[in-house]
């Protein structure tokens, strides 16, 4: 018996959805409707939050919901002198819970990540429980910012110890870097292995003698690179090693000098297959005629290129930076003067300026970091400190939110050419460092002090992308569309598709 084919019908799909998220990229000049929470919409703002004393911010973790959540210290807020800051903060630009921890001493984060339990670590230094020169510090919480577990690693030197940077390792627990004996002359690198409770697996210090830190660590498969530097003659050089998780022992070091001036490393992250770098240059040991460099390295410590960021002025003292994979990165330079502007750029691979984007306030601006958001864009956290503003006249928490073209409609900066980007000179000197032995950790347990609290909090500025309806017009070929159907084939016999 002959089968009749049927005539194959064939629906064409659009995506809508990618569309309408295609327009949402492209702020600029929409103008806000009637979406006044912006419920269906993309929020940008520039805000400040704090109190009646200074207040910083020093890192971000983006959360889930296109939120953040602000690592710092406060003076307006906790159990007197600093005290540690977590704020969490939603894509709105409203604060969620804030926190500070610590005690009468001087207590800071320095950086937080996001926990794989969607928790929060910070890493810094705490004065306030045993050695009042300082210990280094984690403190880690639940989602909601409750305290889980606080923990202090140090010998009890007078000199103190640091943590810059920490990283959550696939094994489990953490990996942190810092300096140990945290005084000119003295100092040196220290890096700490612990569980996921923060008890120590590992403690080592690494060093030449002279003054050596360490700033920033990421993980790379069985091993964590970390980056810093370290005192050669009349300047600082840097460098990156390569240490085995195990047990911390050296791997491979590279070392790296730019311009033939002090070189100091100050954050890596991996790069696709290699790694990028933030590192400042400047004369002597001083910050004369700093300048940012953004290094990009092969994954053996080879120097691919070296991106130098130059800004009108001499003191370029802005620490804002995010690493794409494909090498290229997004910047905030700003000159170090009481009335700051930011310059806010995106460089392509190829070391050109895909955008950049100047950014007027009265006051001094100053931003320490800068994260992709999950809802997209990125969000910038550092101080601003505005005569006569509100909060009062202080340092407080300043947060600048901007899509991924530099556009946050009337809260965007102006097109700018005032940023140029130049290859930079370099070297890669042989560092004199080695390991130096454990360092041993002296009563790492405390109980910190933990303060809710709601800071004062002034918007600038503020833009609601909203989601708009897209009207697609007939495609009957389906040439820009996606093809979904049920068809049959065959001839005029039995045919099967197994």
């Amino acid at each position: 018996m002959q089968r009749k084919l049927s005539k194959p019908v064939v629906y064409c799909i659009f995506c809508l959805l990618l569309i309408q998220l295609q327009v949402f990229a492209q702020t600029g000049g929409i103008p806000t409707g009637t979406d006044t929470s912006c419920s269906n919409g993309i929020s940008f703002y520039q805000k400040v939050f704090g109190g009646n004393k200074d207040d910083y911010g020093f890192y971000l973790a983006p959360t889930l919901d296109s939120g953040y959540v602000v690592g710092g210290r406060t003076l307006s807020y906790g159990n007197g002198g600093y005290d540690g800051l977590l704020m969490k903060v939603n894509k709105k630009g409203t604060v969620s819970w804030s926190k500070a921890f610590g005690g009468s001493g001087f207590d800071y984060f320095q950086a937080v990540i996001r926990t794989s339990d969607n928790g929060f670590l910070g890493i810094g230094q705490t004065k306030s429980y045993g050695n009042t020169a300082g210990d280094a510090w984690l403190v880690k919480t639940d989602a909601s910012g409750n305290l889980q577990w606080s923990k202090k690693y140090g010998d009890g030197n007078v000199n103190g110890d640091i943590g810059f940077d920490v990283v959550e390792i696939s094994e489990g627990g953490y990996v942190f870097c810092g300096t140990h004996r945290y005084t000119a002359g003295l100092a040196e690198g220290f890096v700490v292995r612990t569980d996921n409770s923060g008890n120590v697996i590992w403690s080592r210090q690494y060093g030449n003698g002279g003054s050596d830190q360490l700033w920033g660590i990421t993980e790379d498969g069985g091993s964590v690179v970390v980056a810093g530097f370290y005192q050669n003659g009349s300047n600082y050089d840097s460098y990156v090693m390569k240490l085995d998780k195990l047990n911390g022992n050296i791997q491979w070091m590279r070392g790296y000098d730019g311009e033939n001036r002090s070189t100091q490393f100050y954050r890596i992250r991996k790069n696709g297959s290699g790694f990028q770098v933030l590192g400042l240059v400047m004369d002597g040991f001083n910050t004369v005629n700093q300048q940012n460099f953004v290094w990009n390295l092969q994954a053996d410590g080879t120097v691919q290129n070296v991106r130098k960021m130059v800004i009108p002025g001499t003191q370029n003292l802005d620490f804002g930076w995010y690493p794409r994979a494909d090498g290229g990165f997004i910047t905030v330079n700003g000159e170090y003067t009481s009335n700051s502007d930011l310059y806010i750029s995106n460089v392509n691979p190829d070391g050109s300026l895909a955008w950049s984007k100047k950014f007027v306030r009265p006051g001094q601006q100053f931003i320490n970091n800068v994260m992709p958001l999950l809802e997209g864009g990125y969000a910038a956290v550092g101080y601003n400190n505005t005569p006569g503003g509100s909060p009062l006249d202080s340092n407080e928490v300043y947060v600048v939110r901007f899509d991924s073209l530099g556009n946050a409609g009337n809260c965007s900066g102006i097109n700018t050419t005032d940023v140029t980007v130049l290859a930079a000179s370099n070297s890669t000197p042989t560092p004199d460092v080695v390991s130096l032995g454990n360092v041993t950790i002296n009563n790492p347990v405390i109980s910190a002090g933990s303060v809710s609290f709601i800071p004062i909090s002034n918007t600038l500025c503020y833009y609601c992308h909203e989601n708009i309806n897209v009207v697609v017009p007939p495609d009957s070929l389906c040439s820009n569309g996606i093809s979904f159907y049920q068809k049959v084939f065959g001839g005029n016999k039995d045919d099967y598709g197994f």
